[in-house]
């Protein structure tokens, strides 16, 4: 696992990356407590 600093970091290098760095969660826990927020993003960004 990457230490929690890390996404941020590849936040500031991917251009028109957007980071959501939620504190006490982790690649799985975020999947369980904000899938719907995280599909929704996603799915605004489709043409």
């Amino acid at each position: 696992m990457a230490p929690p600093g890390h996404g941020g970091w590849l936040a500031r290098r991917i251009p028109g990356a957007t980071a959501h760095l939620e504190p006490g969660e982790g690649h799985l826990s975020l999947m369980l407590g904000a899938f719907d927020a995280i599909v929704t993003e996603l799915t605004g960004h489709l043409t």
